[in-house]
């Protein structure tokens, strides 16, 4: 008794089954190569029989599909296989991914990028917040009361070896554009008012951090909650060696570019001041000759 497997109705080949022979006849069209030689893994001198199972595995199958020329008839027949077997074994092309795949596929690469990229802003404010307010605030109230204090130099220098007559003299003539008591007040207040500003800022600085340690946190929460893998280890090694990395090369940047860094002199702001007395008041004239360029 024979059954045949008719195949598409572009062509005529079939296969035929002789179950009482239990042999199996491939059309003379098959070849180069007949399924004999393309499924078995041995060579044979008889078409493999139908109790044979490895002929028909999946594995023996899908080398057939690729030592073969494209056919209709082994076509079929790894369609066939592929349909009723459906185990891990099929070939892996006919295996697409379903859109559920897919989405988590997208979900786990998004939180781990996020994850990556909010510790990482996170340390990183941290670093500039510490260091703004420790070394660079310092830095430059430091700066600006050494260029005042060379401005000043030379007054001191003179006013040292002042007579009492000439110390007097000075008060008196001071007196009438300045008010020593008013301007030390001022001097007090605006220090207060400062000191209440940068401390805003300070505080300010702070809940920046906090936001983002917060947005850290609760990627982290959804990470658990939704059993996504991390490298935990890998992510907070890399992000501190990376911010102790940048914290050596700021504090380097400021300790030999930023701090050595002349800002106007004194001597050119004792000249714009003379320069714009002269200008305004007419002071500063007697004995002054013109300024060489």
């Amino acid at each position: 008794m024979a059954a045949s497997v008719p195949q598409n109705s572009l062509t005529t080949d079939y296969i035929e089954f002789s179950v009482g022979g239990s042999e199996l006849r491939v059309l003379s069209e098959m070849n180069p190569g007949s399924i004999n030689a393309l499924v078995s893994p041995k060579p044979l001198r008889r078409p493999p029989s139908l109790s044979e199972s490895f002929a028909w595995s999946a594995e023996n199958v899908e080398r057939a599909m690729r030592n073969a020329p494209s056919n209709t008839s082994l076509d079929l027949l790894v369609a066939t296989t592929t349909s009723t077997q459906g185990s891990p074994e099929s070939p892996r092309r006919l295996v697409q991914p379903q859109p559920q795949q897919r989405c988590r596929r997208t979900e786990v690469f998004l939180t781990q990028q996020a994850l990556r990229f909010l510790f990482h802003i996170a340390l990183i404010s941290v670093f500039e917040t510490v260091f703004f307010f420790l070394y660079v605030s310092t830095l430059e109230d430091n700066g600006i009361n050494h260029t005042v204090d060379g401005f000043l130099g030379g007054f001191e220098s003179s006013c040292r070896n002042f007579t009492p007559l000439e110390r007097n003299l000075t008060n008196d003539a001071l007196a009438i554009f300045l008010n020593a008591t008013t301007i030390v007040a001022q001097g007090q207040q605006a220090a207060v008012q400062r000191a209440v500003q940068n401390d805003t800022l300070f505080q300010r600085a702070w809940i920046y951090v906090g936001g983002l340690g917060g947005l850290f946190v609760l990627s982290v929460a959804y990470t658990l909650l939704r059993r996504i893998q991390v490298a935990w280890g890998t992510l907070v090694a890399e992000n501190l060696v990376f911010v102790a990395m940048l914290a050596g090369y700021e504090y380097m940047f400021f300790s030999t570019v930023i701090f050595p860094y002349t800002p106007i002199t004194a001597p050119e702001i004792a000249a714009n001041t003379v320069l714009e007395l002269q200008t305004q008041c007419g002071l500063f004239t007697l004995g002054v000759g013109k300024p060489t360029p």
